[in-house]
């Protein structure tokens, strides 16, 4: 191998998927041969499934950077500030950070050295941290792990099952939001994963990361990409879409990626208690007033070997291969009326304004994705009077901040207008 073909063997899991190389100077993607080959081969993304993947075919961007898919890989806001001020002065800045925490992304994929390699690329550089993990996110996160009363961050090579979110001084109490949004949608009957309030001091801290902006209430999340040991599959919806991170609001790639898109593949690769869970989920957008999920806020999981075809009809929908992920990154967006506009992130049957949302704008998503109109306004009806009552409980509760708790209830109220009707 060259120095000009430098490059990392793709895994999810244990098994070889493909390569990711540096040809011509530019980061560069293709499948392994035997991979191709294989009718039982398990999906790396649902991206890559337009047409049969094949060894010629080379996944690569024309301004030089990492191939969209792995570049969602990548960390965003705090956590990447604090890599890239190790490899600042690196040519291939992604392909170097990505190189860096490849053994400990989101999902099963693993980007390593070739062990059997006789020229292996040169090995990325040592950080100052025990940790090199990848989140995605703009929020400052870590990998956390529970050892009895203390929380740890995994040294390098080490796997937690737990994601820390700590707090923004730009949005003062979003963990107890979040808190209080993923208490509501449990409530609620929605799936989410294992959560709950921690504080930073009770991390066991030793490189200092968790500095004066962010020590306080810390959200602790389970990790729906990991059962003890195993990893499993996970691709947001930007990567679903072949969409670069900066493309996961509806004003990023012209309005051509909306709500309807996102159920859609729902539709067409989970059963029918995912979509009305997807369903679901958007009244519970609406009426908690959350304009930032955009697409990397939406996830599916892979749960093994699936049935290979066109994206449109990939999966029998009783093979429960792939499904909708558990609901994760809500908050109440509308608790902070001077730093973010009631806009949604992507289109709801072409109408971004949140105050202007209504029951018929759902009413049409679900004809578009194919939810029988009787179905759809029994789970609209039925989701909005268990929401409402459970918040009438959960609103006295001491962990949710009283920013919140007010924006909630005028929100319900408009929601509850007649020419909204939800």
């Amino acid at each position: 191998m060259t120095d000009e073909h430098e490059g990392y063997s793709v895994l999810l899991g244990d098994e070889l998927v493909g390569t990711l190389a540096l040809e011509d100077d530019t980061p560069t993607f293709r499948f392994h041969e035997a991979y191709c080959e294989r009718s039982d081969r398990p999906i790396l993304s649902l991206s890559f499934e337009d047409e049969p993947p094949t060894p010629d075919r080379a996944f690569r961007e024309e301004d030089g950077r990492l191939p969209r898919f792995f570049r969602n890989l990548l960390p965003e806001g705090h956590l990447l500030e604090i890599y890239e001020r190790q490899i600042e002065t690196m040519r291939h800045r992604e392909f170097e950070l990505l190189a860096l925490i490849g053994e400990d992304l989101p999902g099963a994929v693993r980007v390593v050295r070739d062990p059997l390699d006789a020229n292996p690329p040169s090995a990325p550089p040592a950080l100052p941290h025990r940790f090199a993990f990848g989140l995605a996110g703009v929020q400052f996160k870590l990998q956390a792990a529970r050892s009895e009363a203390r929380l740890t961050i995994p040294a390098r090579g080490q796997s937690g099952q737990f994601i820390a979110k700590f707090g923004s001084p730009s949005y003062p109490e979003l963990v107890q939001n979040e808190w209080a949004m993923l208490e509501w949608a449990r409530l609620c009957g929605l799936d989410v994963p294992s959560f709950l309030l921690r504080h930073s001091s009770e991390f066991d801290d030793p490189s200092g990361i968790i500095t004066e902006p962010f020590e306080g209430r810390s959200l602790l999340v389970k990790r729906f990409d990991r059962d003890g040991t195993k990893r499993i599959h996970q691709e947001d919806f930007a990567q679903v879409l072949s969409l670069h991170p900066e493309q996961k609001y509806d004003f990023a790639v012209d309005e051509t990626v909306h709500y309807t898109t996102i159920g859609n593949i729902v539709a067409n690769c989970g059963a029918n208690e995912h979509l009305a869970e997807y369903v679901e989920r958007l009244v519970f957008m609406v009426l908690s007033g959350n304009c930032d999920a955009h697409t990397k806020n939406w996830a599916i999981t892979h749960n093994g070997h699936g049935f290979i075809g066109a994206l449109g009809a990939l999966l029998n929908a009783k093979t429960g291969y792939v499904r909708l992920s558990p609901l994760y990154d809500v908050v109440s967006t509308i608790a902070y009326p001077a730093d973010m506009d009631r806009q949604l992130a992507l289109s709801l049957s072409g109408e971004l304004r949140l105050d202007a949302i209504s029951r018929d704008h759902i009413l049409e998503l679900c004809a578009r994705i194919g939810v029988a109109h009787d179905d759809a306004s029994a789970i609209i009806a039925e989701f909005c009077k268990r929401a409402r009552a459970t918040w009438a409980d959960l609103r006295e509760r001491t962990e949710v901040p009283t920013r919140v708790r007010r924006a909630i209830d005028d929100n319900l109220g408009l929601c509850a207008a007649p020419n909204r009707g939800l």
